[in-house]
């Protein structure tokens, strides 16, 4: 195994089964993973813990450091030097999709609204609110728009049944 090239920053995975493997990139680990760290991670964690994970995989066990960035850099430099190199499996050139059920021929309930309504804010009724996602689609509706206007934004999370939702509950007026 190479040593870690010091300008990577490489994060050290623990496979359930006690495989320390590593890899540049965190989201390229395995799956599986008990715990995966960097150096800069270790910092939270309890002396004692890094203690029990560097007797894990050394040859001489130690009962405690000197301090706990000791800890943390011995730990780290033994996980590097046993951690296997983790490269993802290649994935199969051809799969076959397993149909279990067919398709629902029923049509989804589609929203009733009229896209040419205008909406209005209730003032009274939005000054108690404190969800954050009401509060982000309220800032579409203001000037009276036109539904289809707000619609046509193209909004993320905005659709029809969320305006129906916010009219229901008394958010906004449509007239």
């Amino acid at each position: 195994m190479s040593k870690q090239d010091p300008n990577v920053e490489y994060a050290i995975g623990v496979l359930k089964d006690g495989t320390a493997v590593k890899t540049d990139d965190v989201a390229k680990m395995p799956m599986g993973i008990k715990y995966a760290v960097n150096a800069g991670g270790m910092k939270s964690w309890q002396t004692a813990f890094i203690t029990q994970l560097y007797n894990k995989y050394a040859d001489k066990p130690v009962k405690k450091f000197k301090d706990k960035n000791t800890a943390i850099q011995r730990t780290f430099e033994l996980l590097t030097e046993k951690a296997e190199e983790y490269v993802p499996a290649p994935l199969p050139t051809s799969l076959k999709a397993k149909v279990t059920k067919a398709p629902s021929k029923t049509k989804r309930n589609r929203s009733k609204l009229d896209p040419t309504r205008k909406i209005r804010i209730v003032e009274t009724r939005t000054a108690r609110i404190q969800s954050g996602v009401i509060k982000n689609r309220l800032e579409h509706y203001k000037g009276t728009p036109r539904v289809q206007a707000v619609l046509d934004k193209k909004i993320e999370d905005l659709g029809p049944r969320d305006i129906a939702y916010d009219a229901k509950q008394g958010y906004i007026e449509l007239y």
